[in-house]
């Protein structure tokens, strides 16, 4: 077997037989009839969904945005001054990493109740709040929403001179108190007195700390955008906060001599906490206060950025009554007026600004296209006059946003002025041989990092270079540098890093054949080095030649040239010509091998290739051909290139035949399509076209993925919630479909057949109301053009009312049913598009915990498998647990901080039938005497995937079986 060894088996049975793959058939009813046909008739059946699929599929669709992707779980706070993830040199291994992608989130109405609401009573001393008793848990770590909370108010405490007495109630006294910290509807409108004492809840329950001092909370909800006024009178000093339902820290207010604490903001729709608290963090200072809060709605206002040009300025007025950092940022709850400034950048270069007023504290920042935030100082909490804030950056080409305020929700005249310096020929790698010495310097006109586009963050210079690799072997690189230490970057010549990097050569790289680029890097002084290079083959070396692309040279296989073997882990013994293919632009090229005496076996290899674990046909062979024995014997690959460096190995297509051979290239340039059209595909219709050649190919549309094949690109639309099959067959070519979302570029579907038996390809899965991006493509190895059919069909689903999120208490029970008219798991927040089969009925719990404490959820069904999900405020799924047999329960137990929590339940096996779901909370003990650990710095970590519960596939009923590759096992 040769390295691809299924194509060879079904080559082999083609050649046995003299038969061609029967062109595959389109039912002509398909979604032409009234009744469109069930999905199975349509689509590869739901069954051969594996668990991995699944996992795929919740990663492409379940990912929130940069918030939720980098920052820890239920944390809006300091986001914006959050820097992209940094690369520690380590030694080098294989990583990867996926991209960060936001589904679809679909307005979910709130209604209906499950446990009853505690009363409120007039208004007086500590009445509005129940008292309650908890038990007590371990106590979480202080998480980095709280320590910005306590951290403004530190702040509000230092700048007034504000002592933090001991107070006369003592410590042991506290700790065993039972205190009371639900939150209470806030009387919007209406004037009311309270009281700080006990058993109010303490500070330090809220926020994991060890302050003592009173505290009451009050929920507001929003159903429109509005001003809100607080303002907060007491004998005492009072300190009030407003924070989003995941209790991160929007905006807050103190008393200043003897005045009202006071907040004058404006908030979109949505749910808020408020906290009330004296600024003294002593125990016994408390007693009445009064609250008048005005809440009055206010139009959306109309948000659009403003174009600036690389290198030009503006000056502008940042109104009041306008748009909000929330306005333009959804997950950063700052209510700070902003003006937005859009910069398009063709190429990469050094892109540098500068935000001046002399009417306020200027602040800036500046994000990329994926919302990573890449310069901000808006959440920068040190009083400063009214100046300059600037940043000075290098960015790859793209669309960037600058974000300009003023703190302390500053308004008025506020300057910006850019300036930007293409990267030119600085980020050109220098080719180098693969056995040599190079003496090169670090230095400020060096390539930086950020124009690379690859994660690498560490802003400093870089020099590159370019490496072939003939065959399997192994690369020594060394690094002599005097008064700084090295940093190796290996990647391709994309600039993406594949294999990974090391803090200090030398090191010896183990690679397969290929085209590398290696990157130098300090990551604190600059200077002279010398580079050294040594490369070995696994076995004999091979001598690679230069191959012309336009001619015809005469050459011969013989016993003494090099073997597949030698370039292929599991490669054939046969003997081959390695020639390296190098274009500077474009094209297509045509390469042929011609003999009378041997049967002629043709491979073109791209490189480089960045996972060297994939299986060999992946990995090595981007095209070949071989004729069938009796028939034409010569052999011929044609494809459209990007620029860039290939191999070409001419063999044998029957072991230990030898001869002479003519090899002719012929290349013809070819610019890269100006635009990829995208057609409408409607639903119902069968559509008959074909692959020209002519169109955009995979390379175009994404240069990280080595295919050359033609595309053809469609906008497919689900007009509801309901059922999308698509079927692709073709007769030329082994068809591909690939599905995106449109909105983010996430894969939400990928099929075709890796054995290369099967002609069609198919997708089906159950979706809300979205509009998607289908790509049909060529995976055939010998023939990427030819005719083509393709059809789809959406068939709707009833309406439902039932995705409604109901509120139940953290102490509660509640008797459920999952029904067949439902809300389906994908219709959630952070779902949309997945197989239809697998589109469970779930219901939905909101549950509020009001301070640090550990919540369990139990689901217990008697007809089904249940499975329970735990989600934080913004539906990032925290965790999820089912049973792996029916009659045992599902249970969640988390140690959460205090927030709005969501509850998904529903059935591993997509059945119906009666639940029963149990809440209990324990919160965590009070112990003001412990002093905490010191918070560290909060280190991003992914959001978990969210991954549906494992469905049981349906038994096979027999009849023709078709191959379903998991999706994370797909080139």
């Amino acid at each position: 077997m040769r390295f691809a060894p299924q194509r060879k088996i079904v080559r082999a049975l083609l050649r046995a037989s003299r038969t061609q793959v029967p062109e595959a058939t389109v039912d002509p009813d398909c979604g032409l009839s009234a009744t469109p046909p069930t999905l199975p008739a349509l689509v590869r059946p739901a069954s051969r969904l594996t668990r991995h699929a699944w996992r795929a599929i919740a990663a492409s669709l379940a990912m929130a945005p940069f918030l939720l992707a980098t920052a820890p779980q239920n944390s809006a706070a300091s986001v914006l001054s959050r820097q992209p993830t940094v690369r520690v040199p380590v030694v080098l291994s294989s990583s990867g990493a996926g991209p960060s992608v936001h589904g679809r989130q679909p307005a979910i109405a709130e209604g209906g109740s499950l446990a009853a609401s505690p009363g409120r009573a007039p208004a007086s001393a500590s009445s509005l709040r129940p008292s309650k008793s908890e038990a007590g848990v371990n106590l979480a770590p202080q998480d980095p929403i709280v320590a910005a909370s306590r951290a403004r108010r530190t702040a509000a405490q230092r700048a007034y001179g504000q002592e933090r007495p001991t107070g006369t109630t003592s410590q042991a006294a506290i700790a065993q108190t039972e205190t009371n910290c639900e939150q209470v509807p806030l009387p919007a409108g209406e004037s009311f007195t309270e009281s700080l004492a006990v058993p109010d809840c303490r500070w330090g329950q809220v926020t994991n700390t060890t302050v003592v001092s009173f505290v009451d909370q009050y929920r507001m909800t929003l159903p429109e955008r509005s001003e809100v006024s607080l303002q907060v009178q007491a004998a005492f000093d009072m300190y009030v906060s407003v924070h989003d339902a995941g209790y991160a820290p929007i905006t807050d207010g103190f008393s200043v001599d003897g005045g009202p604490a006071s907040i004058d903001t404006t908030l979109p729709a949505g749910s808020y906490v408020i906290l009330v608290t004296s600024l003294s963090d002593a125990a016994d200072v408390g007693g009445d206060y009064q609250v008048e809060p005005t809440i009055r709605p206010v139009s959306e206002p109309a948000c659009e950025a403003l174009a600036l040009d690389p290198g030009a300025g503006s000056t502008r007025d940042v109104p009041a009554g306008g748009c909000r950092v929330y306005d333009w940022l959804p997950l950063v709850m700052l209510d700070n007026p902003a003006l937005v400034y859009e910069i398009v950048l063709p190429e990469a270069g050094m892109l540098s600004g500068s935000v001046t007023s002399t009417a306020l504290e200027p602040r800036h920042a500046l994000i990329n296209a994926d919302n990573v935030t890449l310069s901000s100082d808006i959440n920068d909490t040190e009083d400063q006059a009214p100046g300059t804030t600037s940043f000075a950056l290098p960015v790859p080409a793209g669309r960037y946003r600058l974000l300009v305020l003023g703190a302390k929700r500053g308004t008025g005249a506020i300057t910006v002025d850019t300036s930007f310096a293409p990267v030119g020929a600085a980020c050109d790698a220098t080719l180098v041989e693969a056995n040599s010495t190079t003496a090169g310097t670090l230095n400020d006109a060096d390539c930086f990092d950020g124009y690379l586009n690859n994660g690498i963050i560490v802003r400093m210079p870089m020099d590159l270079f370019d490496i072939v690799i003939p065959q399997d072997g192994t690369l020594d690189v060394n690094v002599d540098a005097v008064g700084w230490q090295p940093v190796l970057w290996l990647m391709d010549r994309n600039n993406q890093v594949f294999i990974g990097q090391a803090e200090s050569p030398p090191v010896s790289l183990s690679l397969p054949p290929g085209a590398y680029r290696l990157g130098i890097q300090s990551v604190e002084n600059l200077g002279d080095y010398t580079l050294s290079l040594s490369f070995a083959s696994r076995v004999a070396a091979c001598n690679v030649r230069q191959l012309p692309l336009n001619g015809t040279s005469a050459e011969e296989l013989t016993a003494a040239d090099c073997t597949l073997s030698e370039y292929y882990f599991g490669g054939s013994p046969d003997p081959v010509d390695p020639f390296l293919l190098h274009l500077d632009e474009r094209g297509e090229v045509l390469i042929s091998m011609r003999s009378t005496d041997i049967d002629t076996f043709l491979v073109l290899i791209a490189g480089p290739f960045p996972n060297a674990a994939l299986n060999i046909a992946a990995k090595a062979t981007l095209n070949d051909d071989v004729d069938p024995a009796g028939g034409d014997v010569n052999s011929e690959i044609r494809a459209v290139l990007p620029a860039g460096d290939y191999l070409v190995l001419p063999t044998n297509a029957i072991a230990g035949e030898y001869g002479p051979y003519q090899l002719t290239t012929a290349f013809s340039p070819r610019p890269a399509p100006t635009e990829c059209a995208v057609n409408v595909l409607q639903s119902g219709t069968a559509l008959d076209t074909e692959l020209d050649g002519f169109e955009c190919t995979a390379n175009d549309l994404d240069p990280l993925r080595a295919v050359w094949s033609p595309v053809d690109r469609y906008r497919v639309t689900a007009p509801s919630r309901g059922t999308l099959g698509i079927q692709v067959s073709s007769g030329s070519f082994f068809p591909r479909l690939r599905l995106f979302n449109p909105a983010t570029g996430a894969l939400v579907g990928d099929d075709y057949d890796q054995n290369f038996l099967d002609s069609t390809a198919s997708l089906g899965f159950f979706t809300t109301a979205a509009e998607y991006e289908l790509q049909v493509e060529s995976v055939s190895d010998t023939q990427f053009t030819g005719d083509y059919q393709l059809q789809m069909v959406f068939t709707p689903a009833a309406d439902t009312t039932s995705c409604m999120v109901m509120p139940i208490d953290k102490n509660a029970t509640a008797q459920g049913a999952l029904e067949s008219g439902d809300c389906t798991w994908p219709e959630v927040p952070g779902g949309v598009g997945v197989p239809a089969a697998a589109a469970p009925p779930v219901d939905v719990y909101r549950v509020t915990v009001a301070q640090m404490g550990t919540l369990t959820a139990t689901a217990s069904a008697g007809l089904f498998r249940p499975y329970v999900e735990l989600l934080n405020h913004r539906r990032a799924l925290l965790e999820g647990q089912g049973p792996i047999s029916i009659g045992l329960p599902a249970e969640v137990n988390a140690l959460l901080i205090p927030g709005d929590y969501y509850l998904h339940t529903l059935s591993q096996d997509s059945a119906i039938g009666s639940y029963e779901l149990g809440l209990s909370f324990g919160a965590a003990p009070f112990d003001p005497d412990a002093s905490p650990e010191p918070t560290p710095s909060p280190v991003p970590s992914p959001t978990p995937t969210r991954a549906p519960p494992p469905i049981e596939p349906t038994p096979d009923t027999g009849g023709d079986h078709e191959i379903f590759i998991p999706w994370t096992e797909r080139s």
